[in-house]
Parts: structure tokens; sequence; C-alpha cells
């Protein structure tokens, strides 16, 4: 590293734009020798006095080993669990859990780049993906926001719920132990497709008054929460979901997106032995996976189409290639991030996992994430 891009210290006047080449906010500050990365350059701020090195902008920032990050995403993203992937690159279980929240990080920043500015041309479709944590007693739904032509995910937000269905008078009773000691929200669901809604009124915020349109199924709740919606001019679409589930059925963006995840995430294969442990870790190989489905996967393969989802979308192919490269290469701040405070609660690890025993997010989430 020549020099360093910007001060670490969020409080820095230096910390928010990206210097240029000649200029001398910093000096210099000896040297240091890691087992890892070998000789790592200090620098120190000029302006504030903050001390910091090259390995403060690295992916392997406070690691002690370093992966091959692009492998494992790739495990990750078809169908390896998290043993599978850490016996194909010989490390521990713990250490690629750490190496998930990080390239979440990365995912949430690169998703924050791409989707800030974005004017959607296409009408936005809405749908749950129901899977669980921890036990079938806590099935959680993800909401998913896609555009119904490109299939690109605009945002997405979850939700733990409550077990319902056909159960035995044994189930009952064991469902009834677990709700005394950790009850569960009756209105889980609302606040989750709420949240997602406020990132759609960014969207139309954006969007000419009758290109205003949102495609969901018939869920009582999609309704009630659209009607307390700031933005005006909204047509809402509700289609049967015992439709086909074709390419001619209005909800085919979500229904893609659904097939897909179902087909890619081993927590979420169906009649599995993986499954989520951990709800913030499950909501970050979620991320994962659609950030790498919006700029990484063709839009169709047959007929092939080299274009991603993102370019389909109305983002420039330079602007896609260049967080992609950035993606697996340098590391993403949070102060810099533009997240809202659904996707800030995935980059802090804050999303809680049913039943108290199991809240340990604590080596998810170290102290340096926040800056």
């Amino acid at each position: 590293m020549r020099h360093p891009p910007f001060c670490p210290n969020p409080e820095c006047s230096e910390h928010w734009h990206t210097q240029k080449p000649g200029s001398r906010w910093w000096r210099r500050d000896g040297s240091f020798s890691s087992k890892p990365a070998g000789k790592v350059q200090r620098f120190r701020c000029k302006v504030c006095g903050r001390h910091f090195s090259e390995a403060t902008f690295s992916l392997d920032y406070y690691s002690k080993k370093r992966l091959n990050l692009k492998k494992m995403k790739e495990l990750l993203t078809n169908g390896s669990s998290i043993r599978a992937t850490a016996r194909i690159l010989h490390v521990s279980p713990t250490t690629i859990t750490r190496r998930i929240m990080i390239l979440c990080r990365q995912s949430l920043a690169a998703h924050g780049v791409l989707t800030d500015e974005l004017v959607p041309n296409e009408d936005l479709v809405a749908d749950g993906f129901q899977s669980f944590w921890v036990s079938q007693y806590h099935p959680n739904n993800f909401n998913l926001l896609a555009g119904a032509d490109s299939q690109y995910l605009f945002a997405m937000t979850q939700a733990t719920l409550r077990r319902a269905g056909r159960m035995t008078p044994h189930q009952k009773r064991r469902r009834h132990r677990i709700e005394e000691a950790d009850p569960p929200d009756p209105a889980a669901l609302t606040r989750s497709f709420q949240r997602l809604l406020d990132a759609a009124e960014k969207l139309w915020d954006r969007m000419d008054a009758e290109n205003r349109v949102l495609r969901s199924d018939e869920h009582q709740c999609y309704r009630r929460c659209l009607c307390r919606c700031v933005v005006e001019g909204i047509t809402h679409m509700r289609i049967s979901s015992r439709a086909p589930r074709n390419t001619g059925n209005l909800l085919f963006a979500v229904n893609y997106l659904d097939r897909e995840i179902r087909k890619d995430l081993a927590e979420h294969h169906r009649e599995t032995v993986c499954f989520a442990r951990n709800a913030a870790l499950s909501s970050a190989r979620m991320w994962i996976y659609l950030v790498s489905h919006n700029i990484e996967k063709p839009y169709r393969i047959s007929p092939k189409q080299e274009r991603s989802h993102a370019e389909v979308a109305g983002i420039s192919p330079e602007k896609v290639k260049k967080v992609r490269r950035w993606l697996l290469t340098e590391r993403a701040f949070l102060s810099r991030a533009r997240l809202d405070s659904t996707l800030r609660e995935v980059w802090m690890a804050m999303i809680p996992t049913p039943e108290k025993e199991n809240r340990i997010n604590i080596r998810l989430t170290p102290g340096y994430c926040a800056d």
C-alpha cells in the first residue's frame, strides 16, 4: 500500500472521502511483522493522531489465518454447509462463521452502493420465504422485495414466527413450554413487512407516480401495511398463491428467488439435517447469497445471457464490475456504508435467536465492526 485511502477514525475529517495520491494527511510510523501477512506498514493520521496499518483496510483484519474467501463464498452459495466448507478448507467451523460475517458486511456495503441511487424501471414484487431457526418450533419468514423483470433483490427483512399447523398433543405441550420461557412476537410479520415497505418507499420516491406498482399474494398483512404507506399513487396487485408458479405468474420474480434459495443454501434444503442454529448468522448467509445472485449470477441460462440481474435492473456494467472486484479485496466500514437501520442490524449481528440460551452473538461482532 503506497498510501492509505482514508483515516479509519469515523470522528476524523479525513475519514469521509477517498484521498488523492498526493494528499499528505498521514505519515509513515514504522512497521511490524505478522505470521500471515509478513511485514506490515504502520501509519499515523496527522489530523487526529490515530495509529493504523495496512492491515486495517484488509479483509483479514484481526485474523490469525488467511482464507481464500472467493472459494469459501462459492462453496457457501452452492449448497455446502458450514462444516462441509470447514472440512474442504481445512479450518474449524468457528473460523468459517467469522468469515461469513466478514463476507456479509462486505455484501451489505456492496448492496448499499448499488441500490442507493438506483431508479427502478419495473414493478416491485414482494413475498415471504419460510424456513426455521433452531427447531421447527421457531419458523422464520424472510420478506423479499425484487424487481418483476430483472429479479434483482432490492431489500430483505426477517422475522421469527409462532409455530402453526397440525401438531400432536405432545408437540403442543412442548410449544407451550417454549413460549412460556420465550414468548413470540405476535406482530413480528407485520413489523418485518413494514420495514420492507420502508425500503420500497425510497425506491418509489425516485419513480414516476404511474409506475409505482407492488405485486404480492393475498396475505392480509400486506394490504394492512400498505394502507399506512406515506407514498401516494401505489397500485397494489394481489395474485393468488395457488396460481401455477411458472414464468407467466406475476409473482415469478420472488417464486424464482424462493426456488434458488431452497436449492443453493444448505440450511434451507427440504428434509435436510442442516438447519440454522443462529438467526444472525442465517441472515448473514442469506445476504451473501442474495448479493451474489444480484451481481454474479447470469440473468438467464437458456437462452444464455451474460448480463447479471443488477445490469438488467439498470445498474451500469462498469459499476457492477467495480463492486464485484472491491467486494473481496477492500474492507468495508460501517460509517462509510450506505445502510438503513434494518441492514445495520444484520451488520452488527443484532437479530435475536429464539430461546434465550441460544442468543450468543458476541463472537460474531468484534468491536472494530462498529467503525
